[in-house]
């Protein structure tokens, strides 16, 4: 029921753009200019916010690397030892990369299907405006509001706010590609859209649940069945690996969470 409520929660935040350009008769051309703005938008407004907690909170967090966060919690894999970096700014620095990196290429799709080859529909100047009034509009409104709650944010938390987007950017662009071939299937430019809404609606709707589960999603009767007979353990054996795969990671993130500590070199999770 979690998992439909925020499909649900997900589907109702993109169909309001999807309903203002239907209603005033914009083209999907708009549509696809409009989330790319939006991408920028974050693009800029996440690093502050990563910038600025870092300065308010010292977390520990913000000297590992992100790849480090996404440290898979398999079971039965021992967590490595990481080592702190001399830099304030070392989640901030691996976050930027891959972001712009995909950001540039989804505007590189996007300038050449909307306003070279036109693919998407023409696009005239006061869609232009509204797309960009309405795409930086929203999230800097948002970006606002957590200024004034950024500071009490964990730095799980804040992880959790801006880790989505290089994913949401990576499916935008899968959205696209297998768009075109709707488009080319249909004759109509609204297959782009189409496929591209349907891919973020799933996309935004797993982030959506898996931060109501903060990021732990259990472990099903089913599931357990499956790895003990994939492995040769009992289910007992699989569920005690799991809960303590769990307990390293609540244990991981409270770490991460904590004043960083010049004299302390070396942590593990």
């Amino acid at each position: 029921m979690a998992f439909v409520l925020s499909l649900i929660y997900a589907f109702l935040m993109l169909a309001l753009p999807l309903a203002e350009a239907i209603y005033n008769q914009r083209s999907p051309g708009a549509l696809l200019y409009l989330y790319w703005i939006e991408s920028c938008t974050l693009l800029i407004l996440h690093p502050i916010r990563i910038w600025l907690h870092q300065r308010w909170t010292n977390a520990t967090g913000h000297r590992y690397p992100s790849v480090l966060e996404a440290d898979s919690n398999k079971l039965g894999r021992k967590r490595r030892a990481v080592q702190a970096g001399a830099s304030p700014f070392t989640f901030l620095k691996s976050y930027m990369l891959p972001v712009a990196i995909f950001t540039v290429a989804h505007g590189a799709f996007i300038l050449l299907l909307v306003f070279v080859f036109k693919i998407a529909g023409p696009v005239n100047p006061n869609d232009v405006r509204a797309a960009t009034v309405w795409g930086a509009g929203v999230p800097l409104g948002v970006f606002v509001v957590d200024l004034f709650l950024l500071r009490r944010w964990t730095f799980a938390r804040l992880q959790y706010s801006v880790g989505n987007l290089a994913l949401r950017l990576l499916v935008t662009q899968f959205g696209i590609i297998f768009g075109m071939l709707l488009t080319a299937l249909t004759k109509s430019p609204w297959g782009i859209v189409a496929v591209f809404f349907v891919f973020r609606v799933l996309t935004d709707g797993l982030v959506d649940w898996s931060k109501r589960k903060k990021g732990k999603l259990g472990l099903s009767d089913s599931i357990a069945r499956w790895v003990a007979k994939k492995e040769n353990k009992s289910i007992e054996q699989v569920r005690a690996e799991f809960e303590a795969s769990m307990k390293r990671d609540d244990e991981h993130e409270a770490l991460l969470n904590q004043p960083f500590d010049p004299n302390v070199k070396k942590r593990t999770g």
